[in-house]
This record gives structure tokens, C-alpha cells and sequence, in this order.
């Protein structure tokens, strides 16, 4: 469901996914991973928990325990999408992908163009959805973990190999990208 109203629970477990403008593998083409990963690390070292997550290259799921009473959830995906376009529209212009920024620039709607944006990297929007049971979460993070060998995808054979996922933290405990926190560790 998109985002209209603020999301305002804290002390919570949500679900999440945003997209790249037009589905562009932005992530890939940027190998900006690492990106989300810090990203990710800013909002654990706000007393967030990264319960779950998978970079796909042009959208991210994650799961987050979000604690932070003082803010909203839109907030902070806002933010971090914000701050993570301006990186890739560098990375690209490093790569001169020059057809591509000129393609993210036409994409800027007429109200945003006047408030000075100049590059639309990501849909406007993102989606979330509340978990109110473990079996939610587990049902999120299968949905998540497997997302790298759906059909449409096949970027691995094996889900559990997919680096840019908390699939082998569950099946390890090895910690890798970002801390990710067990979903049974954090409170309904």
C-alpha cells in the first residue's frame, strides 16, 4: 500500500520496499549496495533494528523494528532516500552515464522541479505494512530471501548465496553487510 499518511508507531516491526524510478537497475548499474548498508547502519546506530532486508537491483525490502518516538517512519525512508539519490546521481555522473541522467531528470514532476529537484532516482512513494506476529515476519522475511531466485529474477541458484541479503545471517547467525537482529529478539 503507498505511503499517504505518516507512520507514526514506534516500538514496531514494518515491513518495507522502495523502488528506483521506473524500475532502473540503479543499484546495480551504481554498485551502490553499500549505500543501503550504510543507510541501514545509520538508522541501527538511531536505535533502529534491521530484522531483515534483500537489495535487489532496482528495490530494496526490508524489515525494520522501528523505535524511534520522535520521528515517523516516512521521515526516515524519505531522508535516506534523499540523501542516497544525490550518491547515485554522483556515481553516475562518474560513469557518464549521461542518457540515463538526462532519462532521471524528464521524470521530475513540475512541483518538484520548482522545489529544485533535479534527478528522479526513486518512486515517490514506498510501501510498508505493519507485522503484529512472528508468523508475519517470517512470512515477510521467506518472501524477502527468495525474492533473488523468483522467476523473474534468477540472480542466484541458491537464495541463501544471494550476498545482498540477511538470508544467511537466519541460516549462519554470520553477521555480514549490516547487523541484522534475529525477528524473535525484538517485542510485538
Amino acid at each position: 500500500m503507498p505511503v499517504k499518511q505518516n507512520i507514526s508507531n514506534h516500538n514496531a516491526v514494518f515491513f518495507c520496499t522502495f523502488t528506483c524510478y521506473n524500475w532502473f537497475h540503479l543499484f546495480e548499474l551504481t554498485k551502490f549496495y553499500d549505500g543501503i548498508y550504510n543507510w541501514f547502519n545509520i538508522l541501527i546506530n538511531k536505535g533502529n533494528k534491521i530484522v531483515g532486508y534483500v537489495v535487489m537491483p532496482n528495490h530494496v525490502h526490508f524489515v525494520i523494528y522501528f523505535t524511534m518516538p520522535d520521528t515517523t517512519l516516512n521521515k526516515i525512508v524519505g531522508t535516506g532516500k534523499r540523501f542516497m539519490a544525490y550518491e547515485i546521481v554522483e556515481r553516475l555522473k562518474q560513469q557518464e552515464q549521461f542518457i540515463l541522467l538526462e532519462t532521471l531528470a524528464a521524470g521530475v514532476n513540475v512541483h518538484d522541479r520548482k522545489n529544485k529537484k533535479l534527478h528522479e532516482i526513486f518512486k515517490p512513494s514506498f510501501d510498508h505494512k505493519l507485522c503484529i506476529s512472528y508468523e508475519f515476519i517470517e512470512q515477510k522475511l521467506v518472501y524477502i530471501h527468495h525474492n533473488p531466485v523468483a522467476k523473474h529474477w534468477k540472480l542466484v541458484d541458491d537464495w541463501r548465496t544471494y550476498p545482498h541479503s540477511s538470508a544467511s545471517f537466519y541460516e549462519t547467525g554470520i553477521q555480514k553487510n549490516t547487523i541484522v537482529t534475529h525477528y524473535r529478539e525484538v517485542s510485538l
